[in-house]
């Protein structure tokens, strides 16, 4: 998941963009939702590394992730 948000950091940053309007960190309760791939599953534990490691990778490359859709209830 780290390398994920390594490849989408260095990407953002090819393109002169400083900052990113993700990852995605709701909990998927419907598959059918539209926005479910996005995310990690359903797991809260899991989706949290996930959601860690992506931002560590994507931050690694200077581009300044904004964590977006926090897990409601």
């Amino acid at each position: 998941m780290n390398q994920r948000g390594v490849a989408m950091g260095a990407e953002f940053r090819g393109k002169g963009v400083n900052i990113q309007l993700g990852p995605f960190m709701n909990i998927m309760r419907i598959p059918a939702s539209g926005r479910a791939w996005e995310g990690w599953g359903g797991d809260p534990y899991l989706s949290g590394e996930g959601a860690y490691e992506t931002i560590t990778g994507i931050q690694s490359q200077g581009v300044q992730a904004t964590a977006k859709h926090f897990i409601n209830k």
